[in-house]
């Protein structure tokens, strides 16, 4: 191991040579591999016998028909009896080698000769139990020392396991069978690809027991390969999904087992892999993987099953073409707008917004469908596009609504945690978009998300994530003797969005009404001003401690403006009681303290902001406001004018009286009124009188003054004179 570049004991050599323990946790490779067996051969021996590599073939009835031919693989019985079938399945080799030194020979019925090579594997898909044969015989020529796994002991002990490597195996266990040359043929002539091709045709490209293992996500033809007859190979699914995409994560089809994939580029009808082949990521991949010498030795046998298969084909990239050209447009419309809109990747360049999409399917539910259960595995986040869903605790509880835009697991997008904390069930049609963890470290692993910082940024943020949970803020920053060892409360810490606020930097409050539903701010430490309107009116100071409802703020028009360096936390309000539960808790737990803490300073937030709102509200102008000025400035040009005319009319009156002289005024006070008597003296033809009123004319003044007659003819004037 040491001399191969592996230290000693360990389990790299295992996890990077072999498919099978690649796929499986650190702890159990390590377990593996205390588990291995160190197996010594001697010159001459074989380590695979030639009995595990090829079949017999047993004649009887006529010799020319090739149909009285009847294959038996290695290890299984000719005979049909059940219990003698079982009892050669337990018997059969399913065993892994590693060649750690010595010199030996690999003799393949096709290839012929070569030299087995120190680290190279043999066995894996007998060992994983895909079928029961060795694709070459391997002979000792010195002292060869051997790593062997034996399936038996090592599948027992990973049944033992839990969580992910227990999955694996299961699904392994249940789709695997060991399969032989003849059950391969049946499932290539069963293909949709060959199953109008001749039998033998099949036949002749079924001749060697070549079957590989992969592990789940990972790359098997990449689209744009260039192909040859003759040097490309295709394949056929025996255990597995395989998924078959193009350049912009344009998904063709689901290759199942039994059906086959890059047989387009392996007889040269197509000159470039049109689409990637990919495993899925549930579970391992088994195939049986036909070369290129086999596939151009059966087109020179059978060339009219080569055109048929081009027919096929011509069929097949008239609709990938246009599966293609939807993708790109739903990609160009739905999928990077959705993206852009979420918290945790907004800001990001468009460029990697277009490797995320590619990435990203859409799942579609009805109305009342289950989309997750509290607590069932989640390894995506996922985005609403369409629809509604409804949120709720691990009791039942309803504490919130997804609508267009919202967006839920972002800490399961970013691997910190692997289950849901809440059930989602659709109120109506709905269409998702689902984010997987994996294509998340696809997407940062890229050379352009490094170039940005990309990379970086989000590394940050998951440290992040995990030193508030060591801290347990944002609650324990809020005095409510919380303890950061409580699961709700770390599972708050998980979920809060930190926000660092220097000396003047803005805090905008985010309204109720957004996509992403209600939150509330904590602040941990620092000091920040609560301000309204473009003059930045100061409606209250908050400190270190206080807690925030932003819908509140919002609905005023406020914001808050740090005036020291802050430590700040958002909290959405459906995250909160997910964690923490609608259900009542005890009297003396914290959840009380919250609540009367945050109860407290929304009524004082909601009298200032009240306050300071309809001081602001006197100096805003009026809708009224042009229709009062205006009919002011016309009341006061219509009283401007009246005195105007007063003055012309007292002018124009005063030229027909006689001129008064000047004198003081003289004011007389009575008991009850007042009345202001203005005695003149004047000079009228040469007469003075000091007698008030009408008393003051002479006789021969008062004929020109005029009459006032009554109803019944008499002078009112003249009655009220002296005679």
């Amino acid at each position: 191991e040491k001399r191969l570049g592996y230290e000693p004991g360990s389990s790299a050599l295992l996890q990077q040579r072999t498919a099978f323990f690649s796929a499986v946790s650190n702890d159990f490779a390590k377990q593996a591999r205390a588990m291995a067996e160190t197996r010594i051969v001697e010159p001459g021996c074989d380590i695979v016998p030639e009995s595990l590599v090829t079949e017999l073939v047993v004649q009887y009835g006529d010799s020319e028909n090739n149909d009285k031919l009847q294959f038996i693989e290695a290890g299984a019985s000719h005979d049909n009896s059940q219990d003698e079938a079982e009892d050669e399945e337990e018997d059969l080799v399913q065993e892994l080698y590693i060649f750690l030194q010595g010199d030996a020979t690999l003799t393949c019925p096709l290839t012929g000769e070569r030299a087995w090579q120190c680290g190279e594997v043999m066995g894996e898909s007998p060992f994983a139990g895909t079928t029961r044969l060795y694709p070459a015989r391997v002979t000792a020529n010195t002292v060869c020392l051997v790593q062997v796994y034996k399936k038996n002991e090592i599948f027992e002990a990973m049944a033992k396991q839990e969580g992910r490597d227990r999955e694996l195996l299961q699904r392994l266990v249940n789709e695997a069978q060991p399969f032989g040359l003849s059950q391969m043929r049946k499932r290539l002539q069963r293909s949709f690809s060959f199953r109008n091709a001749h039998v033998a045709f099949s036949s002749a490209l079924v001749r060697l027991p070549d079957v590989v293992l992969f592990p789940p996500n990972r790359l098997i033809t990449e689209q744009g390969d260039e192909c040859k007859l003759g040097e490309s190979q295709f394949f056929l699914v025996l255990v597995g999904r395989v998924k078959v995409a193009g350049a912009v994560g344009t998904l063709f089809s689901m290759v199942g087992a039994g059906q086959v994939f890059g047989e387009v580029g392996a007889f040269g009808i197509s000159k470039r892999r049109t689409a990637s082949a990919c495993t899925w990521q549930e579970g391992y991949v088994s195939c049986l993987r036909f070369t290129g010498a086999v596939v151009r030795a059966a087109v020179n046998e059978f060339p009219l099953d080569r055109d048929k298969l081009a027919q096929i084909w011509k069929r097949t990239e008239v609709m990938n073409r246009s599966t293609e050209l939807e993708r790109r447009e739903w990609i160009k419309t739905t999928a990077i707008p959705a993206l852009a809109q979420t918290p945790l990747l907004g800001g990001c360049p468009p460029s990697f917004f277009h490797s995320l999409s590619v990435l990203l399917q859409e799942q579609l539910y009805k109305s009342n469908s289950e989309i997750v259960k509290c607590g069932d595995k989640l390894e995506h986040m996922i985005l609403l596009v369409a629809g509604a869903a409804q949120l709720r605790t691990r009791v039942g509880d309803d504490i919130g609504m997804m609508r267009k835009g919202s967006m839920f697991g972002e800490i399961n997008a970013l691997g910190l945690f692997n289950y849901s904390m809440a059930t989602i069930q659709s109120t109506e049609r709905t269409r998702l978009l689902v984010l997987p963890h994996a294509a998340m470290k696809q997407a940062l692993a890229s050379p352009a998300a490094k170039q940005e910082g990309i990379c970086v940024a989000f590394q940050k943020l998951v440290d992040g994530r995990y030193d508030q949970v060591d801290r347990g803020v944002p609650l324990c920053g809020l005095g409510i003797t919380t303890q950061k060892d409580d699961p709700r409360v770390r599972a708050i810490a998980l979920l809060a969005e930190r926000r660092d606020l220097e000396a003047g930097d803005e805090w905008c409050p985010v309204p109720d009404s957004e996509p992403a539903g209600p939150f509330f701010g904590v602040l941990v430490s620092g000091r920040v001003m609560v301000e309204i309107g473009p003059e930045h009116h100061i409606v209250l100071q908050l400190t270190s401690g206080a807690i925030f409802p932003e819908g509140l703020l919002a609905s005023y028009g406020a914001v808050c403006r740090a005036e020291t360096t802050c430590e700040a936390y958002r909290v959405r309000w459906h995250d909160f009681y997910m964690a923490v539960g609608l259900s009542t808790p005890s009297a003396t737990d914290w959840f009380w303290k919250f609540r009367v803490q945050e109860k407290a300073t929304v009524e004082r937030l909601t009298r200032r902001l009240q306050s300071v709102q309809g001081l602001l509200h006197v100096n805003v102008p009026h809708r009224k406001d042009e229709e009062i000025q205006a009919w002011k400035a016309q009341r006061g040009e219509r009283i401007s004018q009246a005195k105007r005319m007063s003055s012309t009319l007292a002018v124009q009156a005063s030229d027909r009286l006689p001129i008064l002289e000047a004198s003081k005024p003289t004011r007389v006070v009575f008991e009850k009124k007042t009345v202001s008597v203005q005695r003149n003296e004047w000079d009228g033809a040469g007469l003075r009188s000091r007698k008030p009123g009408l008393l003051s004319y002479t006789g021969s003044a008062l004929i020109q003054l005029p009459k006032l007659i009554d109803e019944r003819g008499h002078s009112k004037s003249e009655s009220s004179l002296p005679r």
